[in-house]
């Protein structure tokens, strides 16, 4: 029961900066970090923080990096749970890690006024219906 309750403690961290960032259902963006894929990518970063081009290479940097390191754990989390399996507690927190880990390195590319809009967005994230299908889907950033 803990590593469920787990669960939903990650998917909620994880669905808010998602969800206030353009996303849909599911990571942070498709193979990589530009594209329209579903969740987070560049390119709604760029028009919620308007980034300038030096932040968008950054930014698309981070993105990449943490897909390629999310992913595989993603997949894991979202399989356990589809077959009806607990998750454990390790890949809850290092899930939460990842994400942590992100948003401190995104932020640190942001000037004052971007920073604040940031603070306010995980502060405050919008509220979203319907239900998800994984990390940063609408049932959990």
């Amino acid at each position: 029961m803990k590593s469920r309750f787990a669960l939903v403690a990650v998917m909620a961290l994880l669905a808010a900066p998602v969800a206030a960032q353009g996303g849909g259902g599911g990571g942070m963006g498709g193979g990589g970090g530009r594209g329209g894929g579903r969740g987070m990518n560049i390119d709604a970063l760029t028009t919620m923080y308007t980034l300038t081009p030096e932040q968008v290479k950054k930014a698309d940097a981070l993105l990449v990096t943490y897909n390629a390191a999310a992913q595989p754990l993603q997949q894991y989390m979202m399989a356990a749970r589809q077959g009806g399996g607990e998750i454990n507690a390790d890949s809850a927190k290092k899930s939460t890690e990842l994400r942590a880990k992100f948003n401190a390195d995104f932020k640190a590319l942001l000037d004052a006024d971007q920073a604040k809009k940031f603070d306010s967005v995980q502060a405050n994230p919008p509220q979203r219906g319907g239900g998800g299908r994984g990390p940063g889907g609408g049932g959990g950033q």
